[in-house]
């Protein structure tokens, strides 16, 4: 989802594993003066997305970027598509396919959306309030 640009040795060896193991879908390219391969290759073992070297010429992190948000819309799209195979091949309904049915039979469908602060995270309530079609 982020993507963390750094120049930091210490974020290389300490923080990126940790930061990995919180948010792994997270892409972290580093950006280092520190040019040498073992660096390298350790930030890319690490789990390190890209590895830059100073001085960064904004349009190759900008293309670095571009790329890495391609790399992610084209996984998502592999498992959208390997989801739609399986409902398809064991007669499940998609959970899309169910929401719509269900949507057939409510007049009007309101969503309301709250913001709930809890600890130092925020996230969006979802509450739908409906009225069932008679038939």
């Amino acid at each position: 989802n982020n993507a963390w640009l750094t120049a930091n040795p210490w974020f290389e060896r300490e923080l990126l594993p940790r930061l990995r193991q919180l948010a792994p879908q997270a892409a972290v390219i580093i950006v280092t003066g520190y040019g040498d391969v073992q660096g390298a290759v350790s930030a890319l073992r690490l789990g390190a997305a890209d590895y830059i070297l100073k001085p960064a010429n904004p349009d190759l992190i900008r293309s670095r970027l571009a790329g890495l948000a391609e790399r992610k819309r084209a996984a998502e799209e592999i498992v959208r598509l390997k989801l739609r195979e399986y409902f398809r091949q064991t007669g499940e309904v998609e959970p899309s396919d169910l929401y719509a049915l269900i949507l057939e039979r409510v007049e009007r469908p309101l969503i309301e959306l709250t913001l709930e602060r809890t600890g130092d995270q925020s996230a969006f309530m979802g509450n739908h309030h409906h009225q069932v079609k008679s038939s």
